[in-house]
């Protein structure tokens, strides 16, 4: 009775997926990114990526469950923070660590950094600026003796717009 049950749950996330070409395009995406990982592909990965995918607010794994819960509402808490972990373990999603230590999640693997507000927390994406991209492409000389860089990022600590605003109103700044 319960690979019934998982049947029909599947069948009606297919038919939701193929109301939305941009949610049936991401699964058709993930699918082989599994197969390359060797991770089994189960309708709860699928489910918390194309969440993820969906969205660009860097959120925590709670933002998710919420999101997740909507799609497959037999979908636990516990089962999305385990997903996060795995796939964030095989490099099909990233972590973002936060001052504050709260993880936050992203689907997009492009090399890029990050700006983070201290005060309320806001991630935003930073690529493309010439400090950035001067960051990316570090030469041997500059990187430390027997070590090899593959990938350099930056984390910005700040204040966002907002948050800077009701700053210098308060006359903080």
């Amino acid at each position: 009775m319960k690979p019934r049950v998982i049947s029909t749950v599947r069948t009606s996330l297919n038919v939701k997926t193929a109301k939305n070409a941009k949610t049936a395009n991401k699964s058709s995406k993930f699918d082989p990114i599994c197969r390359a990982a060797r991770l089994p592909l189960t309708i709860q990965r699928r489910t918390v990526y194309e969440v993820l995918s969906k969205m660009k607010n860097h959120p925590t794994a709670d933002q998710v469950y919420i999101e997740a819960r909507k799609v497959l509402p037999s979908l636990s808490r516990t089962s999305v923070f385990r997903i996060l972990d795995i796939l964030a373990q095989r490099k099909l999603i990233q972590r973002v660590v936060t001052p504050n230590s709260t993880a936050r999640y992203e689907a997009k693997m492009a090399p890029h950094s990050h700006t983070i507000c201290v005060q309320c927390g806001l991630v935003t994406d930073w690529d493309n600026s010439p400090m950035e991209k001067k960051l990316r492409t570090p030469k041997e000389a500059e990187a430390p003796k027997k070590f090899h860089s593959t990938n350099v990022t930056a984390t910005v600590l700040g204040l966002c717009d907002k948050c800077y605003v009701q700053n210098k109103k308060a006359g903080i700044f």
